[in-house]
């Protein structure tokens, strides 16, 4: 199974494309109750503070402001009242059922999604991480998950840091994804379960 969405984005601004860089944080603020709908708080130095509304099965983006630090607290009340974002969700590695929990790690160009469960560890998916120029992906780490608390949707954010000639990249990505225990592969050729 693969990830419903990779949602890295960075702002075309004239600052940063002539710069190159992308630097940038993400953190889940919350979800409308069908769990349709998903209120993110993105940190970006470049631009500031800004959020973003969007859709937990394609990752479309629904709406976007920019929030200035004296209006931040008003921003966000507005757009929870806008899409109904009345869940926080669960944070951390562990699965809201705690039946599992969640690991990733870095494996050449890829990064993998693995779930412990008791003594047993098996693999779940993989995303693409962004190369350089000759291929090189740098250093890229597990940061947060989040769940919806029915346990049926997780979003993980995976820290990318990476130096070349194409970009300087010291920022996050995150991918959302449907939880299916029955897809977590124990033991046997992982390959055979990435389509």
């Amino acid at each position: 199974m693969r990830y419903l969405a990779v949602l890295f984005t960075v702002l075309m601004l004239p600052s940063v494309l002539a710069a190159q860089t992308a630097s940038r944080t993400y953190e889940v603020i919350g979800f409308d109750k069908p769990f349709d709908n998903v209120l993110m708080r993105v940190d970006d130095p470049g631009v500031g503070v800004f959020y973003q509304a969007r859709r937990m099965f394609q990752g479309g983006l629904l709406e976007e402001q920019m929030a200035p630090k004296e209006q931040e607290e008003q921003i966000v009340a507005g757009l929870k009242r806008k899409y109904k974002i009345e869940v926080e969700p669960v944070k951390g590695q562990e699965t809201p059922d705690k039946k599992n929990v969640l690991m990733g790690f870095k494996d050449g160009s890829q990064f993998r999604i693995f779930f412990m469960e008791g003594p047993k560890v098996g693999y779940y998916d993989k995303v693409d991480l962004k190369q350089g120029s000759k291929g090189e992906t740098g250093e890229a780490y597990l940061k947060e998950t989040y769940w919806t608390p029915d346990g049926k949707r997780f979003i993980v954010v995976v820290h990318q840091k990476l130096a070349s000639d194409r970009i300087d990249l010291d920022a996050d990505q995150f991918y959302i994804f449907t939880f299916k225990r029955y897809k977590i592969h124990f033991g046997g050729d992982e390959e055979k379960q990435s389509p």
